[in-house]
């Protein structure tokens, strides 16, 4: 494998598929990142089990095709600290090592066993809906601030996504505040249904999304729900919380006793 990218682009793939490979030292090959050159692309992955992200970059010149299993952390710092434009990347299957040229400057990192890294289940994915970047991260946004952080109770460290019809609402609560908001701008197949996607997933993913009008698919592979785009430059995966979440809709109040209209920004500022 071998192969010349812009850094700039690499270094931002990098930095957010980082985000999904494990931290703990327990698995080698979970702590690392898969990249995979073919044709005119590079394709990054990292997995926990828990959670995926895979991320394509093209057009990449690839001189060899191949992959190459690397610590993610490692990759991504040297990445991200090159100073020239270009960096070309190039497997030395001799000696196990993944060697980075940059301008004058060369590294090398060592590799994990390719094989040992886990299968994503991103190929066999059922589409739920459609919705745009913009709306799904406002509406994290505005929900995970009610998540619990730790429960005894799983479903509320997790936002559910309820789907029914052309609807998605969302919704958190720890038990002791509720937060609720409902998007209409969603194209739907028809698949009505409640899913609980854990909140470090969604904190990630808010992080990714582009605050544009661009659309962001959802769907279903096994027990994962699956976030990617059309051009499938891009994919994220998490496992499912399982549980029954409670019934909020019985918990919102349907009668006030006084209702006040403020200014926004003022009571922000107040409180």
């Amino acid at each position: 494998m071998k192969f010349s990218i812009n850094k700039n682009l690499l270094a931002q793939a990098a930095s957010i598929v980082q985000r999904a490979a494990s931290t703990k030292d327990t698995i080698p090959a979970l702590s690392g990142m898969l990249l995979t050159a073919e044709k005119d692309r590079l394709t990054l992955q990292a997995t926990d089990l828990d959670i995926g992200i895979k991320r394509t970059i093209f057009p990449a010149d690839v001189a060899s095709e191949g992959s190459a299993l690397v610590n993610a952390k490692y990759f991504s710092d040297l990445i991200r600290y090159l100073s020239e434009e270009e960096v070309t990347i190039a497997l030395d299957e001799t000696n196990n090592k993944l060697n980075v040229f940059n301008g004058l400057s060369s590294s090398y990192l060592n590799l994990y066993n390719p094989d040992d890294f886990p299968e994503m289940p991103l190929d066999k994915v059922s589409h739920i809906s459609t919705i745009p970047q913009t709306i799904l991260k406002n509406s994290i946004r505005k929900t995970i601030i009610a998540a619990a952080v730790s429960h005894f109770k799983p479903v509320f460290t997790g936002i559910l996504f309820d789907f029914s019809g052309d609807s998605l609402t969302m919704v958190a609560s720890d038990t002791h505040r509720l937060a609720v908001i409902k998007n209409e701008q969603v194209k739907s197949e028809n698949q009505p249904g409640q899913y609980i996607v854990p909140v470090r997933m969604l904190s990630d993913i808010a992080r990714i999304l582009e605050d544009s009008d661009s659309e962001i698919n959802i769907g279903l592979a096994d027990n994962h729900i699956v976030f990617y785009t059309t051009e499938q430059d891009l994919s994220c995966s998490s496992r499912l919380i399982e549980g029954q979440y409670p019934n909020y809709i019985q918990v919102i109040p349907k009668n006030f006793v006084n209702t006040f209209l403020v200014n926004s920004a003022l009571l922000t500022r107040a409180l």
